[in-house]
């Protein structure tokens, strides 16, 4: 959640509530992978948390792009 706190503000009021409600979904899920990558040590679980995210990243970065005006 850390990278987030790095967007201006102004980026911030501009992407919209979807993007927002995913992106914030798939950095909090980042953040649990690599807390239970670091206690469990339990490799099948991580591969699946993690196959679970790229989900919703390429779900994300299909549905929204920046483009130049």
């Amino acid at each position: 959640m850390a990278a987030q706190q790095a967007v201006p503000t102004e980026l911030q009021h501009a992407l919209p509530a979807g993007f927002k409600k995913l992106g914030g979904k798939t950095h909090r899920a980042f953040d649990q992978l690599a807390m239970d990558m670091e206690s469990m040590e339990d490799v099948s679980l991580s591969l699946k948390q993690l196959g679970e995210l790229m989900n919703n990243c390429t779900s994300c970065h299909a549905a929204y792009q920046i483009r130049e005006k």
